[in-house]
């Protein structure tokens, strides 16, 4: 729906509170991101559905080397070349937890959690390292480090629940 509605995304749920139909007037960010490489694809000329497919199809494995990317810098910083090279790669072949989310063909909003978790915690690392070697004001705002959870609470609907697992940890 959000494809077809582009950028128009508010729809009406014809599967909740059955029989009665209710209005839903949100699509998450990853729906909106989805539909919108897709309608950039369209308009280079591919036809709609399958456009969509492609952006379907190669997003989680793009979404998969970023987070090698990340979780080897994460990891690199504390224990070395090969002990990040080593995480990264256990990281995305970890069967039943990442493996699963972000095979080709598989397109679901697990692996931007993902993507944008591990950022949360380089970007905590790096804020912390930073403020332990130039101490920075009290009201001097973090913004590299509150962007990706604040990015990450539009991905999904239960997005929020986050901020409760970062707070706790």
């Amino acid at each position: 729906y959000t494809f077809e509605n582009f950028p128009q995304v508010s729809r009406e749920d014809d599967f909740s509170f059955y029989p009665a139909v209710i209005r839903d007037d949100a699509a998450s960010l990853y729906d909106v991101t989805l539909a919108g490489l897709a309608k950039l694809l369209v308009l280079s000329g591919m036809e709609p559905q399958q456009a969509l497919w492609w952006v379907c199809l190669f997003f989680p494995p793009l979404c998969a080397t970023a987070i090698m990317v990340f979780v080897y810098l994460l990891v690199r910083r504390q224990g070395g070349i090969v002990v990040g090279l080593t995480m990264a790669l256990w990281y995305v072949l970890l069967p039943g937890l990442t493996l699963g989310h972000v095979t080709i063909g598989i397109c679901d909003h697990h692996v931007i959690e993902m993507l944008f978790g591990v950022l949360c915690i380089l970007q905590l690392q790096r804020l912390v390292e930073r403020d332990r070697d130039q101490p920075s004001a009290w009201w001097r705002p973090a913004w590299s480090a509150a962007m990706p959870l604040a990015i990450m609470q539009f991905t999904w609907f239960g997005g929020p629940t986050f901020l409760v697992i970062f707070g706790l940890t």
